[in-house]
């Protein structure tokens, strides 16, 4: 196309990433388009919960801004923790901010916090200056526990045994 390219050496790997330039760029002068702030959930026990990922300009364009943008597993995975979404935002002419929802779905298994990120790319009338969001999902299971206890034994030297009891209390976090 007649548009100079460029090749990187990915190190350690023996092999070469090419970034396509594809002609298009911003006014110089345009705004930069950021992920504010990486949301936190906690999750439900059934249905869905949105996280909300807000995106912002640097300043107010005179023109609509577009970004594709897509989620991508981190130790959540998509249709069992998160509802996975792609499509193109558009900022219109004058505003500064719009907002991504992703569905977090809800269950009723106890688990770590998990996590999964949505990633900006190809911009218009913008550029990126920071396109990577990451969301926690915290879990609202309760924990089951059990206390430590520590006491001698009994004396055990065949005439007078003596045992010592050792009670253990199981305990939930919440009621459930």
């Amino acid at each position: 196309d007649g548009r100079p390219d460029v090749a990187a050496a990915n190190a350690g790997s023996g092999n070469v990433s090419v970034l396509l330039n594809k002609g298009v760029w911003p006014a110089f002068n345009a705004p930069s388009v950021s992920i504010i702030g990486d949301p936190t959930i906690t999750e439900g026990n059934t249905g869905t919960l949105n996280a909300v990922f807000t995106v912002t300009l640097s300043s107010a364009s005179s023109q609509a801004v577009t970004v594709n943008y897509a989620t991508a597993d981190g130790t959540a995975t998509a249709g069992s923790d998160y509802v996975a979404k792609t499509g193109t935002l558009t900022i219109p002419a004058g505003q500064i901010s719009a907002t991504i929802a992703v569905p977090v779905i809800g269950d009723r298994l106890a688990e770590d916090s998990e996590t999964f990120s949505l990633r900006l790319t190809d911009p218009t009338n913008a550029f990126i200056a920071d396109g990577f969001g990451l969301a926690t999902i915290v879990d609202n299971e309760p924990r089951i526990s059990i206390n430590n206890l520590s006491k001698s034994e009994g004396t055990g030297n065949g005439k007078n045994n003596t045992t010592t009891t050792f009670t253990f209390t199981v305990t939930l976090s919440a009621a459930y």
